[in-house]
């Protein structure tokens, strides 16, 4: 809700190219900063481990909807009248699908890694790839 609120507030008249790319830039650095998390970091800044990954994940949902508005207009904008609501299905099932088949590539690489419950000394390097793939 706060990233559809930032959008038509202040973001809807911005070009859609910047938009999407620095929202992409801020993401992988919010998605690096789980790093800091991993090496506890926060602990030595004073920032309990659920504080810092709460607000971080906040963060990143926002600035997700945020750049996923611009793609919902111009769908909207391109798409026959009437057919809106197809289209904002389609694009939010493509969305959901990408969401899954990423999981499940996550799975595999924290397999391959070799990344247990009692097993954590490749988790930095998962958090790394997930991040910057």
């Amino acid at each position: 809700l706060g990233g559809i609120i930032l959008f038509q507030s202040y973001l809807k008249n911005v070009p859609f190219r910047p938009l999407l790319l620095w929202g992409t830039i801020i993401c992988t650095a919010l998605g690096i900063s789980n790093l800091v998390v991993v090496f506890h970091w926060n602990r030595a800044w004073g920032i309990p481990d659920g504080f810092f990954c709460l607000g971080e994940s906040a963060i990143v949902s926002v600035i997700g909807w945020v750049t996923t508005m611009p793609i919902i207009v111009l769908a909207s904008r391109l798409c026959p009248e009437g057919m809106e609501g197809t289209i904002y299905a389609l694009i939010m099932s493509i969305n959901n699908m990408g969401g899954i088949i990423s999981s499940q590539i996550g799975a595999v690489l924290t397999m391959y890694l070799g990344v247990t419950a009692t097993n954590l000394d490749n988790l930095w390097l998962l958090v790394l790839i997930c991040n910057l793939s």
